[in-house]
C-alpha cells in the first residue's frame, strides 16, 4: 500500500509538473503569434489609415449638400471632431473652432459650451496647457445642465490627466482624481465610463474586484473596437500590479493592435510594449515600436506623451544602433574568417594533390 501511495503521489507531481511546462509553453507561443500580428498589423499601418481617411472624406461630403441648416452643418462637424480627436488634432480644432462660430451665430450657449469644452480637450491633448486651462476656468460650472457637467468634469479630469504625463509630475494626479470623483457621483453606474473608473480604483485597492469588472467588460465589448483597446490597456495595468507579466504583454499587444486597425494614434500600449521589449533585449521589436509610436505622435499632433517618447526613442534607438554595429562587425569577422579557413582548405587540396601527383 505504502508503495502504492508513493506511486500515486509521484504521477500526481509529475502531472503538476507537465501541466506547468504546458502552460507555460502554451502562454509562450501565445504572446509570440501575438507579437508576430502586431508586428504585421504595424506594417500594413498604412491600410487602416486610409480607410479612416476614407470613411472621413465620406462625412466631408455631406457638409457640401444643398439646404444643409447651421444646425446640420454642427451635427456633421461633430462627427468630424469625433474622428479627427485621437487622428490628427490640427483638423479636429478647425471643426470645433466652426462650431463655436455657428453656435453663437444660433445663439445656443448650450452648444457653445459644448464646442468650448472639446476645443479645451483638443488644446490639453496638443500640449496648449494654458489655452485649455483658460476656457475650463472660463465656463460656470454650477449653471451647467448634468450632461454638460458630465463633460466638464471628464475634461478637467483629462486636463490634469495630460498634464501630468507631459511634465512628469505625478503630483498633479490628485487633482485629476479629485474632479474623477465628481465625475463618478454623476454618471450612470451602468456606464462604460464608471465601470472603468472603478475598475481602475481597484486596481491597487482590491484586485479581485477590479479583475471581475475587467473581465465582465472583455465578455462584453466586442474584439478590436476601439473601447476593446482602452479596456485592455487598463486590464494590463492589473496584471503588472499582481506582477502576471506574460498576461500584461498580451494585453497590451491586443490593445495595440486593436489601437493601429482603428487608426487611433493615441496609441499608451504600444509605448509601454517597446519599453517592455527594451528590458528584456529585444531590441528590434522595441525599436520598431517606438519608430511607430513616434510617428503617430508627428502625424497626430497629441503631443502629451511627446517628451517621453522621445526621451525613451534616443535611449532605445542608440541601444538599437550599437546592436546593429555589433550584430555588423560580428558578420563581418564572421566572413573573414571563413574566408580565410576556405582559402586554407584551397591550399590543403592543392598540398594533397601536389603529394598525389
Amino acid at each position: 500500500m505504502k508503495l502504492k501511495g508513493c506511486f500515486l503521489k509521484k504521477r500526481f507531481w509529475l502531472l503538476l509538473i507537465t501541466l506547468g511546462i504546458g502552460g507555460t509553453l502554451y502562454a509562450n507561443n501565445e504572446l509570440k503569434l501575438l507579437t508576430d500580428s502586431l508586428r504585421r498589423v504595424i506594417d500594413e499601418k498604412h491600410i487602416f489609415v486610409q480607410k479612416k481617411e476614407d470613411r472621413i472624406n465620406r462625412i466631408k461630403c455631406m457638409l457640401k449638400s444643398s439646404g444643409l441648416t447651421l444646425e446640420g452643418k454642427y451635427r456633421i462637424n461633430l462627427r468630424l471632431y469625433d474622428e479627427y480627436k485621437k487622428f490628427h488634432i490640427d483638423s479636429a480644432i478647425h471643426y470645433v473652432e466652426d462650431n463655436i462660430e455657428i453656435s453663437r451665430k444660433l445663439n445656443k450657449s448650450y452648444l457653445t459650451t459644448q464646442s468650448s469644452l472639446h476645443l479645451s480637450l483638443l488644446y490639453s491633448m496638443c500640449g496648449r496647457f494654458r489655452e485649455a486651462e483658460i476656457i475650463l476656468k472660463g465656463i460656470d460650472s454650477s449653471t451647467l445642465p448634468k450632461d454638460l457637467l458630465i463633460a466638464y468634469y471628464e475634461t478637467y479630469s483629462s486636463f490634469w490627466g495630460h498634464y501630468s504625463i507631459s511634465v512628469a509630475n505625478n503630483i498633479y494626479g490628485q487633482q485629476q482624481a479629485a474632479y474623477q470623483d465628481s465625475l463618478i457621483a454623476l454618471i450612470d453606474h451602468t456606464s462604460l465610463s464608471y465601470k472603468m473608473s472603478r475598475a481602475s480604483y481597484y486596481i491597487w485597492r482590491d484586485t479581485l474586484r477590479s479583475k471581475e469588472i475587467f473581465k465582465e467588460l472583455l465578455e462584453i465589448e466586442e474584439v478590436g473596437t476601439p473601447n476593446y483597446a482602452m479596456i485592455t490597456h487598463s486590464y494590463s495595468r492589473l496584471c503588472r500590479h499582481q506582477k502576471k507579466y506574460d498576461e500584461e504583454k498580451k494585453y497590451l499587444i491586443l490593445s495595440a493592435i486593436a489601437d493601429t486597425r482603428n487608426a487611433t494614434r493615441e496609441n499608451a500600449s504600444l509605448q509601454n510594449l517597446a519599453l517592455i521589449h527594451y528590458e528584456e533585449k529585444k531590441l528590434a521589436d522595441a525599436f520598431k515600436f517606438t519608430q511607430s509610436a513616434i510617428d503617430d505622435v508627428i502625424s497626430s499632433g497629441i503631443h502629451f506623451r511627446a517628451i517621453e517618447i522621445y526621451k525613451f526613442n534616443s535611449i532605445i534607438n542608440t541601444a538599437y544602433q550599437t546592436e546593429q554595429a555589433r550584430s555588423r562587425s560580428n558578420l563581418t569577422i564572421f566572413l573573414i574568417s571563413t574566408s580565410i579557413i576556405l582559402f586554407l582548405l584551397v591550399l590543403l587540396v592543392i598540398c594533397i594533390y601536389i603529394q598525389m601527383k
